[in-house]
């Protein structure tokens, strides 16, 4: 079989010249080819490291920093007295030690009235 050939001369010249071409010889290392890549890891871990503590520090400073909340202030709005111990109601506790739960006065608050079954249907 004839091959066909599609190149022109110039063209086949530069193609001997190229298959005539040898490359060059490396010779790797490992040693130093180790040595390199641990430095570059080494590199991003200091960096990695060097990040991470430069984040905390500026937490830490804002924390200290940061002024303290006043405590705010509750108020408490109730129509019950309130009621401090003084001699009467040491007396009613003694009462109630003595007497059990029944020796206290029933409780009327203010608009409380009795509920019946009645009310309820």
């Amino acid at each position: 079989m004839q091959e066909i050939n599609p190149l022109s001369q110039p063209q086949m010249e530069l193609e001997a010249a190229l298959k005539s071409l040898k490359p060059k010889s490396i010779s790797i290392d490992p040693m130093e080819l180790a040595y390199c890549a641990g430095r570059t890891v080494g590199r991003r871990s200091v960096w990695l490291w060097r990040a991470a503590c430069i984040i905390m520090a500026l937490i830490a400073a804002g924390a200290c920093l940061k002024p303290a909340n006043p405590p705010a202030s509750v108020v408490v709005a109730s129509k019950a007295p309130v009621m401090t111990p003084d001699v009467s109601n040491l007396r009613a506790e003694m009462q109630v030690i003595n007497r059990g739960w029944n020796a206290l006065p029933p409780v009327r608050g203010p608009g409380a009235r009795p509920i019946h079954a009645a009310d309820l249907f």
